[in-house]
């Protein structure tokens, strides 16, 4: 995981968590990149053409698709209707 012993000692359990929870998703990601680097050259050696590489960097457009980060996020945010976001907002105090 590669968190120093010290700063396991500083850090709360909350902290902890984060942190092994981010690095799980590093070595996933770098699992995933070592994976798609090996199936990618096991099929350019197959391949009777190989296709240009802005094809192969997926940088043809320069745009990403934002509407696949937006149902993302929208699929994590709770479902709260405008009328009861606003009427429980109506009933919270204003802050000190």
């Amino acid at each position: 995981m590669g968190l120093d012993p010290d700063r396991f000692w500083l850090i709360t359990p909350g902290l902890y968590m984060i942190e092994t929870g981010a690095a799980r998703a590093r070595l996933e990601r770098r699992d995933e990149m070592t994976l798609t680097a090996a199936w990618l050259t096991a099929s350019l050696q197959r391949a009777k053409k190989i296709p240009p590489l802005k094809t192969l960097l997926g940088r043809a457009d320069a745009k990403s698709d934002i509407g696949f980060y937006l149902a993302g996020a929208k699929a994590a945010l709770p479902k709260v209707k405008l009328s009861d976001w606003m009427a429980r907002k109506a009933k919270v105090p204003p802050p000190e």
